[in-house]
């Protein structure tokens, strides 16, 4: 239920800014809805804990909240002030998003169904031999996850490149 929730919100979204257009009101209006939902969802989390895995209401609402204020930001940034630098490194994802999103978890289920002869999956070994050294903590991790976005969108990119999308 919270997932339906959150894929009709960003339907509701869209539809609202079709409807309104890309001006200053129409982004004032994102933003506010964006911080009302994110308030809400700070206060409904002293009660209920955010959790990703369970995709529990506070999560659902602090993510809808955040997302129409990177919506609103980024219609301003892109759309009013016309600024169009940097902006393919996201259409990459947006045009294949289904297919990178499969991709990053079955290859993080195979990677960590491989177990070497130490007993460790390749995922874990990954991040403490190579990761960890070079920024040790969870700096170390940030970067390992960084890393692997960013080998998903090479692969999202490369299907760009090819103009193959997939669509389900």
């Amino acid at each position: 239920l919270p997932a339906i929730v959150k894929v009709t919100a960003g339907f509701v979204a869209g539809v609202f800014i079709q409807k309104k257009g890309k001006n200053y009101e129409m982004i004032s209006k994102l933003f506010m809805a964006g911080i009302v939902i994110i308030m809400i969802a700070l206060f409904w989390g002293q009660f209920f804990p955010f959790a990703k895995k369970l995709w529990t209401s506070t999560f659902v609402l602090l993510t809808v909240g955040i997302d129409l204020v990177l919506i609103g930001l980024s219609v301003y940034v892109i759309e009013i002030k016309n600024w169009k630098r940097g902006v393919h490194f996201f259409l990459v994802f947006g045009k294949n998003p289904l297919a990178i999103y499969l991709l990053s978890e079955l290859l993080l289920t195979v990677l960590q169904l491989i177990q070497l002869p130490s007993g460790i999956n390749i995922y874990k070994e990954v991040n403490d031999v190579f990761f960890q050294p070079l920024f040790p903590g969870p700096f170390g991790t940030l970067v390992f996850a960084i890393c692997y976005m960013l080998l998903c969108w090479l692969v999202g990119f490369l299907l760009e490149k090819r103009q193959f999308y997939i669509k389900f």
